[in-house]
């Protein structure tokens, strides 16, 4: 058993970062168990058993967003939700030095609620960067809508991470193939 042991302690020593780590609040559980959009595979998850994990596979961090419920609440109910996750993952990177990254979470498509929490975001909770859906309604990321949202980030020299999502135009295709495999690297490409 020691020197398997001694070989997962040297990958961790490796720095490797997990750019793509979802975190599921207590209270994101609850909203998307309410919603109807409860995914299994996030049931019961902790940040310690997280960090029980990352050793496992030598990540030494893990840039954080939340997993897509596929139906958020819509106006000052997602804004809401965006400061609450956004607050959870803060206290989760002070709470764990080193351990955790906070890729926030913005309440688009509310154009003046997004720049706001940019602005609280990295002006007082420090964060790493932000992650954006490929889409909002029908809405890819690059249509000239989110120009002010682009600039911003633009101004304050933001990592950004995409991260696919089913648009609503794009579902139920008449291949037995989960959208996941198209839709999602396409998106993300």
């Amino acid at each position: 058993m020691q020197p398997a042991k001694a070989a997962a302690s040297n990958i961790v020593k490796t720095g490797r970062i997990d750019v793509h780590t979802h975190i599921v609040p207590p209270f994101y559980a609850e909203m998307m168990k309410a919603g109807g959009m409860w995914q299994r595979d996030v049931e019961g998850w902790n940040p310690t058993y997280a960090i029980e994990q990352f050793e496992k596979q030598g990540i030494a961090t893990a840039m954080v967003s939340v997993p897509n419920p596929h139906q958020y609440p819509t106006g000052e109910a997602m804004r809401k939700l965006a400061r609450d996750c956004n607050e959870y993952a803060a206290k989760l990177v002070s709470d764990y030095p080193g351990r955790y990254g906070n890729m926030v979470l913005l309440p688009l498509p509310d154009i003046d609620g997004a720049l706001k929490e940019i602005e609280y975001s990295f002006d007082t909770l420090k964060c790493d960067g932000v992650f954006i859906w490929t889409s909002y309604d029908n809405v890819w990321c690059g249509d000239p809508k989110w120009n002010p949202v682009w600039e911003e980030l633009n101004r304050r020299k933001a990592v950004i991470y995409t991260h696919p999502r089913s648009a609503p135009c794009c579902g139920n295709l008449p291949i037995a193939v989960g959208e996941g495999t198209i839709d999602w690297q396409t998106d993300t490409t």
